[in-house]
């Protein structure tokens, strides 16, 4: 029995060492379990935040694709907007131009007009005189005639003899003998 002494305190000790191990077992299981539980829940933020960075991603590409979409059409509108520009441009580039031409004919015309104006004033003048010196020659010839009339005899010996005619001068008479 002494044998059986001896080993009690052995299995004594064996058995709290079997306690203690069974202890950190289950406590080295508790950690794994928590560590698993841990790792669980990083591998599900993990797949949260890289289905979040997927959608910012994706939401990234549409909207630079978007602004990209956004920037190609104002840059066509700009170049549209340019092209009108320019065609407006020469538009009015060719207005003005005409508006200078027309300008350059009025100003043509108004002087062709004024020259024509002092023109017919001129005639008129020279139209009027023609017309007074006309009214005295008639006014002159209708006394000659009443006075031929009365004189007739003594006009037809003077017209054998001689002719009078009146030049440009009012004041002087010329007399021309005809043979």
């Amino acid at each position: 029995m002494r044998s059986l002494d001896e080993m009690r305190p052995k299995i004594v000790e064996l058995t709290d060492a079997k306690l203690d191990l069974a202890e950190q077992v289950q406590s080295a299981q508790r950690a794994l379990k928590e560590r698993d539980t841990i790792i669980e829940k990083l591998e599900a933020s993990v797949d949260e935040y890289q289905s979040k960075e997927a959608d910012s991603v994706k939401k990234w590409k549409e909207a630079l694709a978007s602004k990209e979409r956004e920037a190609g059409s104002v840059h066509t509108d700009f170049a549209e907007l340019q092209n009108n520009y320019n065609q407006l441009q020469e538009e009015l580039d060719t207005a003005l131009a005409s508006i200078k031409t027309l300008e350059a004919q009025r100003t043509t015309q108004h002087q062709e007009a004024s020259r024509r104006v002092l023109e017919i004033d001129r005639l008129n003048e020279a139209a009027q005189a023609q017309l007074e010196e006309l009214s005295n020659v008639r006014d002159e010839l209708d006394a000659r005639r009443s006075a031929q009339v009365r004189f007739a005899p003594a006009v037809t010996n003077c017209l054998k003899l001689s002719c009078v005619y009146r030049t440009k001068s009012k004041e002087s008479w010329s007399v021309y003998r005809t043979s």
